[in-house]
């Protein structure tokens, strides 16, 4: 291979890397959540606190890059009633996600993901996890 071609499969244009990866991306948070056209995120799956919270976040970023209509951002009370967690145990999760940078804070009421680099390696992780578990049964 030449230098051009591996330094392009390398390094990525994000934008571009975005809308390569949306379709997939889509297929694997679809598996676990549901987003409505307001951009209410529905969680169809029993996970831990922080898994349903990056499930939101994700969708939201996703939904986002799909259709613009649907904002990226969201307020920490939509996201805290969309997780169904309680006060403590969502103030930790989001704290612990704010600190792995996986989240940022817009202002003091709006979140988001923070890029869709660490979306795609979750999700990934997720599914791998979930292979491993049910090679295990």
């Amino acid at each position: 291979m030449d230098f051009e071609k591996i330094k392009k499969e390398w390094i990525v244009n994000e934008e571009e890397y975005s809308k390569t990866k949306l379709s997939d991306l889509i297929l694997k948070l679809s598996s676990s959540c549901k987003i409505t056209k307001n951009g209410q995120v529905i969680v169809s799956k029993n996970l831990s606190g922080r898994k349903i919270l990056k499930f939101i976040l994700s969708a939201r970023f996703v939904a986002n890059a799909a259709d613009s209509s649907i904002p990226r951002e969201i307020t920490r009370e939509e996201l805290k009633a969309y997780s169904g967690l309680k006060d403590k145990v969502f103030a930790s999760r989001l704290s612990d996600m704010l600190r792995e940078n996986f989240a940022e804070k817009i202002d003091d009421k709006n979140i988001r993901a923070k890029n869709i680099l660490f979306i795609e390696r979750f999700l990934n992780d997720f599914k791998n996890e979930n292979i491993k578990m049910k090679g295990d049964e």
